[in-house]
């Protein structure tokens, strides 16, 4: 791939035409890399270049609109699709651009009564699914006369195909660009999901950036520049889609797929990382954590160029074992926010620390003794603040993230957690459950944890053990495995009061088959969690 490539055009185009002109400028330059074989990454990957992606794009437009019809000048143009997460995610949604309708992209894992709530609350007329997910899609639809549901093609259909000519996306930048789009979901943590509307502007962020002050060769943005990079966020959720979009036009990055088959697991991103030659991952939190503590994989982590994380805060233990020989870097964002634009961090001892890039609108409010909320703040010197787009009678947007202040250097924020991380106890005293979780995580026997006790007595935590642990848990029950974790509740209470210590009678243990419940970005939602567990709960206050 040439690194000499033209990404400094005009973001005043939508994306769609833009990779259609790079589709001519810079035909060759790979877009993407996937599997060869998805039960086999060791056969090695195939780069997709911009013009056969741009044509995989054609062929799918012209397939929608033939099967679909045009489409209409009413609110019934949204379709949704369900699918694995593979590149008929951005072809698709590029596709639904051209041929102005918008696509509704639930989070494949929701429960069914979550989907339809979504397929409703969208008004959405079709429902696009892989001709594998037949059977699961026909209990959404039945019954619904107004959802049509219909299988796609096969991605190497697309990406193999004759080349045919560009579909046309006759709009201008200024006709269309606050058109809606692409239409994401809330992680429903109090409730059913709230549907968020990307308008095509929200979907050229990555370019926008770069309109912020300073160079971007020292932002996250800037670490993924002319990089081959594996990006493990799914793309039924807005920072995966937005990135497998935006990375390759915006930044020259080839993206990384990995199997469609095999989730990601550290001996699967090992041989993605190895066999894709991939020179930057942005992992979830608790699979960094999972591969630093097998060796062969740490040694792999250690070979890269850098390394991101988002979704939830990267332990001590594991920032520790890399920042002495990878460079580090969180990613940040919401569905209504979008990302957050952060510049990298230079010293090595200060990876665990967010830097925000100037032009957002950033403001840090100061809620208790050094602990501050990030805040957004309506300017019109921003550069950008999607935020106001989304919420456009809003003059400051909070956003529930707490930092606190480097102790010596400016302008560096740790992230502590969300307000509602703390746990407020019957007696007043407070608990920051994510400080708690983090120490217990740092068990090797330990995947994900909860902390949770609100208006109650005592602190509790729900503990999902690691696939290994979680054997073990069935051979020797929940006694014998709370006496291996006993050292972690120890770690944990370390500078908690009397009143806010985790007593090991309030902790239950539960295996792989019954996890916590996760958001597509892999943090714990706390609040679907605790109601799955609530009978759990109530027990181990019944019997105290």
């Amino acid at each position: 791939m040439s690194t000499a490539a033209t990404t400094h055009m005009s973001h005043e185009r939508l994306l769609q035409q833009t990779i259609d002109e790079q589709a001519c400028s810079r035909p060759d330059d790979f877009y993407y890399s996937i599997p060869k074989d998805d039960s086999d990454l060791s056969q090695g990957f195939v780069d997709i270049s911009c013009s056969k992606f741009a044509n995989a794009v054609n062929h799918a437009a012209t397939w929608m609109e033939s099967a679909l019809g045009k489409a209409s000048t009413d609110s019934s143009n949204v379709i949704a699709y369900q699918g694995p997460n593979d590149l008929r995610y951005p072809i698709l949604a590029l596709a639904v651009a051209k041929v102005e309708r918008q696509m509704l992209v639930p989070f494949p894992l929701a429960p069914p009564p979550v989907k339809q709530h979504l397929l409703a609350s969208a008004n959405c007329r079709f429902l696009l699914h892989t001709a594998q997910e037949t059977e699961s899609v026909k209990g959404l639809v039945q019954g619904n006369s107004k959802i049509q549901s219909l299988a796609v093609p096969e991605l190497e259909v697309w990406l193999n195909a004759e080349p045919i000519d560009t579909f046309p996306s006759p709009k201008s930048w200024d006709d269309a660009k606050d058109e809606p789009w692409l239409i994401f979901h809330t992680s429903g943590t109090t409730g059913l999901p709230k549907l968020i509307t990307y308008t095509n502007r929200m979907m050229t962020t990555f370019r926008i950036a770069r309109d912020l002050p300073g160079s971007i060769e020292e932002t996250q943005l800037g670490m993924i520049l002319n990089r081959r990079s594996y990006a493990i966020a799914p793309m039924s959720h807005f920072s995966g889609l937005c990135a497998v979009l935006q990375s390759p036009p915006f930044l020259n990055s080839v993206v990384v797929t990995g199997s469609r088959l095999k989730p990601p697991s550290p001996p699967v991103i090992a041989d993605t990382i190895q066999y894709s030659k991939a020179q930057g991952l942005v992992s979830l939190p608790f699979l960094l954590r999972a591969m630093t503590r097998h060796p062969g994989s740490l040694e792999l982590l250690k070979s890269l160029d850098f390394i991101q994380w988002v979704g939830a805060a990267l332990d001590s233990e594991t920032g520790n074992a890399l920042s002495q020989h990878v460079k580090l870097c969180p990613a940040m964002g919401t569905t209504e926010c979008g990302p957050y634009f952060l510049k990298s961090i230079a010293e090595p001892e200060d990876w665990a620390y967010y830097s925000f890039q100037d032009g957002q609108g950033i403001r840090f409010i100061e809620r208790a003794d050094n602990l501050y909320e990030l805040v957004f703040e309506k300017t019109s010197s921003a550069v950008w603040q999607q935020v106001f787009q989304v919420f456009p009678d809003l003059e400051k947007y909070e956003t529930k993230d707490l930092f606190r202040k480097h102790s010596s250097r400016d302008g560096l924020w740790a992230y502590v957690g969300r307000s509602d991380d703390v746990v407020v106890l019957s007696n007043s005293a407070n608990i920051n459950a994510t400080t708690v979780e983090e120490k217990l995580m740092a068990h090797p026997s330990i995947q994900m944890a909860l902390v949770g006790g609100s208006g109650r007595e005592n602190s509790f935590a729900i503990i999902e053990l690691t696939p290994a642990a979680s054997e073990e848990l069935k051979e020797k029950g929940s006694a014998a495995m709370l006496e291996t974790i006993l050292p972690a509740i120890e770690d944990a209470n370390t500078g908690l009061s009397p009143y806010t210590r985790l007593r090991k009678e309030f902790v239950l243990l539960t295996g792989r088959e019954r996890g916590l419940v996760k958001s597509p970005k892999g943090s714990v939602m706390r609040g679907p969690t605790q109601k799955v567990f609530a009978a759990d709960i109530a027990a181990l206050f019944a019997t105290k």
